[in-house]
């Protein structure tokens, strides 16, 4: 097909990583000013920021079937997968062998026909390279209120904070300042410079920022330095700048002091009312398990201030090994006990010092493939006083810790009881996020709090929604999903970031594990194994996937309390001699893993309890992975995996653009999916 001379709209296609996907959103704010109508279609979280950028913004799998979907509603002149990654080369291979090109009169550009099997790509002229921009550095606005410094990431830890740290500078901008980007990393420089008059790079030392307030001093006047934009790292620096002098003006000492050290946070909120769950921090193996020793098993472990989400339980010493050698980018884990028939809850919000603003709910659903937990806005389990509860102590913690902008507080609901698990000074790794799924614009709102506006003036403004938060869950009309990984793995390796939205949770639920796993089966062979408390819970959704035409395959305690209850059940067959004698762990002789391994298992749940073998569940969730095959860890995730399935078959899985994208305008109506290949087998 030749190349089109005047294209008038354009599909870009945004690979899984985080630099991929800030690259393909950058390169649609390029080509709309150029004059393009751009459509950005992935499902890397960083797509959600996009809202600016393109005209219309598809929170989608990055598969053959939802991309020729997108094709068909969008009729785009030409789709560029230069920024997609070698999972776009496959999917236009795909659609080419399909005979989409002719289907729909659309060029495929920025990849060489001879080539995507490779996942190599001509870089189209037409486009700046990675960390490029067109036009200009922003100028300086004029009102002449001072220079505002705003300190990047310190530690490159993806795109979000490259995002909070533009949606700051836009935000100083439109009310008179005149931003500077200090950034260590120049990814971030490259993600932010349209937004900032200025972009010093260097490394985020004490040093380094008061030599560039020095120099910002010499030709006018500084009036702040914001470091709650740059993530944890970069928080970090407070003491050291409080002690030099430096004007920060939104991070006291103090407060990040008491936010690092489990046990003055524990002292300073149990002030406030609020109770936390003792912590120990673990900054090496042998520390871990010893903290693990002293606490108790099970235990709940996490990563402070990490992308990785909710809390994961670990049951026994082996299970700990596994998690401290998975996990990517080093640092310490925090041991804690485990709580219950808990569930872990996120609160993104803004405080001015006297009143707080809720900008999203997150609940946690268990990791579904060891390790990537997913969270959903708003919450599926939660009600409005559920909400109003978590937005009283998170209120607390504010005023507590003296925050003024951005916080992020996690929580631990048991019953009754809730638990502060960490909390964020500053925009969390979520912020993005939440501030795409709820239309609240965190990081933008955060930088003037900071400066000493008030959310009734950012209301009277129209830069906040003059009902306060929209994430409440009563009055939410769809539901978003995150799952993040532990940094940032390849594009196409499971584990990394990922989004998904629908209209309801299983809709969203479904397009996440279609674009993690690449279907979704709703019928054939399931393999359940549970444990403890655990296997009542599973009664339902056992029964669920016998209606939707599963075979369920157990043993064990699983076996025995599925046909107690009247669940259909097939024994899983039992494990070789060599495996009963306890060689399988060397030879990976399982049963289950036998079944995967010979394509005969189309659904796992894999969660142990104390007493089983954590390295027959580890192999069990590795065969799962190589085979592509759907494994959850847990049966809150499997009842997720159920709706999902539900979703699918009552053809509730649909296309649609994410609501008030920029120059687009008002969405369109959802298209119908219909069913194939990639949602069922």
């Amino acid at each position: 097909m030749p190349r089109r001379a005047d294209p008038g709209s354009v599909l870009v296609l945004a690979g899984g990583g985080a630099d991929l996907a800030a690259d393909a959103v950058r390169a649609c704010r390029n080509l709309t000013r150029l004059g393009l109508r751009t459509v950005l279609l992935g499902s890397h979280p960083a797509v959600l920021t996009g809202a600016d950028a393109a005209h219309a913004v598809y929170a989608e799998p990055l598969t053959p079937h939802f991309v020729e979907r997108v094709v068909a509603r969008e009729r785009p002149d030409a789709v560029l997968a230069e920024l997609g990654g070698p999972a776009a080369h496959t999917v236009l291979a795909a659609l080419r062998s399909a005979g989409v090109p002719e289907k729909y009169n659309v060029e495929f550009i920025g990849a060489d026909p001879d080539r995507t099997a490779q996942g190599r790509a001509r870089r189209p002229r037409e486009l700046p390279l990675p960390g490029g921009t067109f036009g200009p550095a922003a100028p300086g606005t004029g009102p002449g209120r001072g220079t505002v410094l705003v300190l990047g990431p310190a530690v490159r830890s993806g795109a979000d904070a490259d995002h909070s740290c533009r949606e700051a500078a836009l935000a100083l901008r439109a009310a008179g300042w005149t931003p500077v980007l200090l950034a260590a990393d120049p990814r971030t420089a490259a993600a932010a410079s349209d937004a900032f008059a200025r972009c010093r790079p260097a490394p985020l030392t004490v040093r380094t920022v008061l030599e560039a307030v020095a120099e910002e001093r010499r030709s006018g006047t500084v009036a702040a330095v914001l470091g709650q934009f740059g993530g944890p790292a970069t928080a970090a620096l407070a003491p050291g700048l409080a002690d030099a002098g430096a004007p920060l003006s939104d991070l006291p000492a103090g407060t990040v002091r008491t936010a690092a050290d489990p046990d003055a946070l524990g002292r300073a909120l149990a002030g406030a009312g609020l109770r936390t769950a003792p912590r120990r921090a673990a900054a090496s193996l042998p520390e871990a398990l010893a903290a693990a020793d002293a606490t108790g098993y099970p235990v709940a472990v996490t990563r402070p201030h990490g992308p990785g989400g909710a809390a994961h339980t670990v049951t026994g010493p082996a299970a700990l090994t596994e998690l401290w050698h998975r996990r990517s980018g080093g640092g310490p884990l925090l041991v804690a006990p485990a709580l219950r028939a808990c569930v872990e809850l996120r609160v993104d919000a803004l405080y001015d010092g006297r009143e707080l603003a809720v900008a999203g709910v997150l609940e946690y659903l268990d990791d579904d493939h060891g390790g990537t937990a997913v969270c959903a806005l708003p919450p599926v389990s939660l009600g409005a006083s559920g909400t109003a509860r978590l937005a009283e102590a998170t209120a607390r913690a504010a005023r507590t810790l003296e925050v003024r902008g951005a916080l992020s507080v996690r929580f631990a609901a048991a019953g009754d009881a809730l638990y502060v698990r960490e909390v964020v000074p500053g925009t969390a790794h979520t912020a993005p996020f939440t501030a795409a799924a709820a239309r609240v614009p965190l990081a933008r709102a955060a930088a003037r709090l900071a400066l000493g506006a008030t959310l009734a003036e950012l209301r009277a403004e129209g830069l906040l929604p003059a009902g306060g938060s929209r994430s409440r869950p009563d009055t939410a009309t769809r539901v978003f999903l995150r799952a993040g990984g532990d940094g940032d793995p390849p594009d196409g390796t499971p584990g990394g970031a990922a989004t998904a939205a629908g209209p309801d949770f299983g809709a969203a639920y479904a397009k996440y594990l279609i674009g993690r796993h690449g279907s979704l089966p709703t019928k054939g062979r399931a393999c359940l194994s549970g444990s403890g408390q655990d296997l009542r819970a599973l009664i339902l959704p056992a029964r669920r996937l016998v209606s939707y035409g599963f075979e369920l395959l157990a043993d064990g305690d699983t076996f025995g309390a599925l046909r107690r209850a009247g669940v259909p059940v097939t024994a899983l067959p039992e494990a070789p001699p060599a495996a009963r004698s306890g060689t399988a762990a060397a030879s990976g002789d399982f049963p289950a893993v036998r079944l995967l391994r010979t394509g005969q298992l189309d659904l796992v749940l894999s969660a142990p309890g104390p007493a089983d073998d954590p390295e027959e569940a580890a192999a069990v969730r590795a065969a799962a992975a190589r085979q592509g095959v759907p494994c959850f860890t847990g049966v809150r995730a499997l009842s997720a995996g159920v709706q999902a399935i539900g979703a699918v078959l009552d053809d509730r899985v649909r296309v649609a653009p994410l609501a008030a994208c920029g120059p687009g305008g008002p969405a369109r109506p959802p298209e119908r999916t219909g069913h194939d290949h990639e949602e069922k087998r």
